[in-house]
């Protein structure tokens, strides 16, 4: 049996306390630039599978959306997961460049400044892309890089901050970690309707397990251990069977 198959909701003496009473704080910098127009339709699927999924769980947790393409865009901040709204066709519209220095460095400046008065809170970051950056105008070349390493490793040690970093078509880990985050928190996706599935359900899952066991939690695990099968045996996605099923012979064969 995976370590990670019956990972549910802790209760009684394995529960950290007052984990519930901890609000946290979910960033998700989405790419929208032209090249996810072919996985367009599979990102907001499962990005509308992840809120319903974080609907689930006890305590309160607060999305900010961030698209970008070579435009920075908040589409909302710090908003109760649920009265998030649900991304569509309308909201979610692949278009232009990838200045993705600039969406990470402006996304993380931003919530850092709305949550300066709240202590009492977690901050999860969660960066996906399927290419590498082309048009950044601030945090631009090494020296953006650098800016950017330096503020994640700074909020990671001082702050309860944790970055996790889903990428396509490139080296995810490497380019995860010029950024500052970690190898275990860095992840491949492949650019089709099962690979984003899979990516994002583990980001799902992820930010349940800070939400459930604590931030710190996250340290431990990692990212690219989480298989198909864990997912689809786990509780907090029997809902969704239709995720499974372009696999179901993979599956069965594991």
């Amino acid at each position: 049996m995976s370590k990670f198959e019956n990972l549910e909701l802790l209760e009684g003496e394995n529960k950290q306390p007052d984990i519930a009473k901890i609000a946290t704080h979910v960033l998700i910098i989405l790419d929208r630039s032209g090249s996810m127009e072919s996985i367009r339709e599979d990102v907001i699927k499962n990005f509308n599978k992840f809120i319903d999924t974080q609907r689930k769980i006890p305590g309160d947790c607060f999305i900010t959306l961030v698209q970008f393409d070579d435009i920075y865009e908040i589409f909302y901040k710090a908003e109760l997961v649920q009265d998030v709204p649900k991304l569509d066709s309308s909201t979610y519209i692949p278009r232009a460049f990838t200045a993705l220095l600039d969406a990470i460095g402006r996304g993380i400046v931003d919530l850092k400044v709305m949550l300066q008065d709240k202590n009492n809170s977690q901050v999860i970051v969660c960066i996906i892309t399927d290419g590498l950056e082309n048009a950044s105008k601030e945090f631009v070349g090494k020296e953006g890089r650098t800016k950017i390493f330096d503020m994640i490793t700074t909020l990671r040690e001082k702050n309860k901050w944790e970055f996790i970093f889903l990428a396509a078509n490139q080296d995810a880990i490497a380019s995860g970690q010029q950024y500052g985050v970690f190898a275990n928190l860095s992840s491949n996706f492949t650019a089709d309707a099962s690979g984003t599935s899979l990516g994002l359900s583990r980001i799902n899952y992820m930010v349940g397990t800070a939400r459930t066991r604590g931030i710190q939690s996250l340290s431990t695990m990692d990212i690219n251990d989480i298989s198909e099968k864990d997912l689809k045996n786990n509780e907090w996605f029997k809902d969704y069977e239709d995720t499974w099923d372009m696999n179901k012979k993979d599956l069965n064969e594991k």
